[in-house]
């Protein structure tokens, strides 16, 4: 049996739609009756539970063989936080896996996770890394670089709806932004395999806001109005506290570039990429 948590999500419902198109136990973790309906209808046994309810996620682990979990609150309200999902939430499902003998534990970090790190998102994904390494569950860690749809759709496309300029923070930083679907690929390719192994993923070319928003233009065929924003500050157009845990964020892939070079591990797993022009001519598909 495999546990989906986060299986509501974006990522995690690829996952448990994968998992179960192809003949796979999958339980997926929920929250409401709405969400476990969602589940049942992809064809998995859902169970009603918490990262926050240590008893839920006991439950949810028993008779489970493997445990991948996609959750995050860096787009949730109020109970919902970093500290009690990110961090706390985190470490109660690896205490429970490892109670329940889990054989494989696949946790989605990201290429930032450290902790002590400025932004809070990647100090709390960092920490849940080292708990997961010395906890003793052999685990595999997908440290995926920026999530292309989220990421153009937050920065580009949000805008682009609202006829506001796209607010950049820098924006040279080279980035090796990956696709969601191409995560769900590497998450389900690792089962059985990878054990006590970070994987660093990201997509097939890097490239930085500016290089976007130069692409975007070309496709439009008209220039493109761009502002610039202090580190920090919270992105236009957002709701809080959403837009300044984004602008935060923003910030904090200005740091440096990250360029990863993929094609070893897109043979190894044999996932084959996803491209940023599919993703820009998706916005480009809704906006018309």
């Amino acid at each position: 049996m495999n546990l989906v948590v986060g299986a509501s999500g974006t990522v995690g419902s690829m996952i448990v739609e994968r998992l179960a198109a192809s003949g796979q136990p999958v339980r997926a973790l929920v929250r409401n009756p709405e969400a476990a309906a969602r589940m049942r209808a992809l064809g998995a046994e859902a169970v009603e539970g918490d990262l926050k309810d240590p008893e839920s996620l006991k439950r949810a682990c028993d008779g489970a063989k493997r445990v991948i979990t996609t959750a995050n609150a860096a787009q949730r309200m109020p109970p919902d936080s970093i500290d009690s999902v990110d961090r706390d939430g985190n470490r109660n499902l690896i205490d429970a896996a490892r109670a329940a003998g889990i054989e494989q534990f696949v946790f989605t970090s990201t290429t930032s996770a450290m902790p002590g790190h400025p932004v809070p998102l990647f100090a709390a994904k960092g920490e849940t890394e080292e708990y997961l390494k010395s906890s003793g569950v052999p685990y595999t860690i997908l440290a995926a670089h920026a999530f292309m749809e989220v990421w153009i759709g937050l920065v580009v496309g949000a805008p682009m709806q609202q006829g506001l300029p796209i607010t950049l923070i820098g924006g040279r930083r080279k980035h090796s932004f990956i696709s969601q679907r191409d995560v769900a690929s590497f998450a389900i390719a690792s089962l059985g395999r990878a054990t006590n192994r970070r994987l660093v993923i990201g997509g097939p070319t890097a490239w930085s806001w500016t290089d976007l928003v130069e692409q975007l233009e070309r496709k439009l065929g008209k220039t493109v109005t761009v502002r610039f924003a202090a580190p920090g500050e919270p992105l236009p157009g957002l709701p809080m506290p959403l837009g300044q845990i984004i602008g935060m964020m923003l910030a904090g892939l200005e740091m440096n570039d990250v360029v990863i070079e993929m094609g070893a591990l897109y043979e190894e797993f044999g996932v084959t990429p996803t491209a940023v022009d599919a993703v820009l001519d998706g916005l480009l598909a809704r906006a018309s």
